[in-house]
């Protein structure tokens, strides 16, 4: 079952250098702030559940699962479009706004990339 989809619109200048360190960091479009330079702006959606621990986080064609799920993730996310994703398989969120995904650190990501994330059954 999908419970969340976007399309990422626009990409700031230094985003595409935070996956380097395994980083991705998520805001819904028109953020206007100094933090758009890292962000991947994307369109606004609706969350229709709240994530859990092996959801999986689908992007382009790869495949992710959701390992570990800061305390206020599923509110900013729902609230502001924004999640800080970590492409490293940790069992605990380093932050709460982090969510923590297991697989290979994408090297890059495109405007009108797809991202969705579905609940494991």
């Amino acid at each position: 079952m999908e419970i969340y989809r976007t399309q990422i619109t626009k990409i700031g200048s230094e985003a595409n250098n935070a996956l380097q360190i395994g980083t991705m960091i998520l805001f819904k479009q028109n953020l206007n702030t100094e933090l758009e330079v890292y962000c991947f702006s994307h369109l606004p959606n609706t969350l229709k559940t709240l994530l859990k621990v092996g959801d999986i986080l689908h992007l382009s064609d790869e495949q992710y699962p959701i390992t570990a799920i800061g305390e206020v993730a599923n509110q900013n996310l729902k609230e502001l479009g924004h999640i800080t994703l970590h492409f490293d398989g940790s069992l605990k969120a380093s932050l709460p706004g982090n969510i923590h995904l297991r697989g290979k650190v994408p090297d890059q990501v495109a405007i009108n990339t797809l991202l969705s994330i579905h609940r494991n059954s």
